[in-house]
C-alpha cells in the first residue's frame, strides 16, 4: 500500500527513516521509564513523569500532577528526567550523535 502526503507518494527510504526514528523514540522512552520506575512510588507517576518531560507537555499525573512536583523523586530519577527533557527538546538523534564515541574519535 502506497503512503501519500500532499498528493505525493513517499519513497521507501523515507518510510524506513520514519520507522527508524519511531523505533529509537520508543526505545529511549522505555529506557527512561525503566530508570525512573526503579525509584518511583508507582507506575503511573513514573510513566507520566517520563511522558511529561520527554515530550515537554507540562504536568503529569499522580505525584507529578498539576498539584504535585518532582521534589520527592530521587536524584537518579531527576537526572534521568533531565536527560529525557534535553533529548525531547533538542531531538533524539543529535543527542545520540553527541554522546557517540565516533563523534569524538580523532582521525
Amino acid at each position: 500500500m502506497a503512503v501519500t502526503f500532499e498528493g505525493k507518494t513517499m519513497s521507501p527510504q523515507l518510510k524506513n527513516q520514519v520507522g527508524n526514528y519511531l523505533s529509537i523514540y520508543i526505545l529511549v522512552f522505555v529506557v527512561l521509564l525503566l530508570l525512573v520506575s526503579l525509584n518511583a512510588p508507582n507506575f503511573l507517576t513514573a510513566f507520566s513523569a517520563v511522558a511529561a518531560t520527554f515530550n515537554n507537555i507540562g504536568p503529569g499525573f499522580d505525584l507529578v500532577g498539576p498539584t504535585g512536583n518532582f521534589g520527592g523523586m530521587s536524584v537518579l530519577s531527576k537526572v534521568t528526567l533531565s536527560i529525557g527533557m534535553i533529548m525531547g527538546r533538542l531531538e533524539i538523534i543529535p543527542i545520540m550523535v553527541l554522546f557517540s564515541p565516533r563523534t569524538w574519535k580523532r582521525t
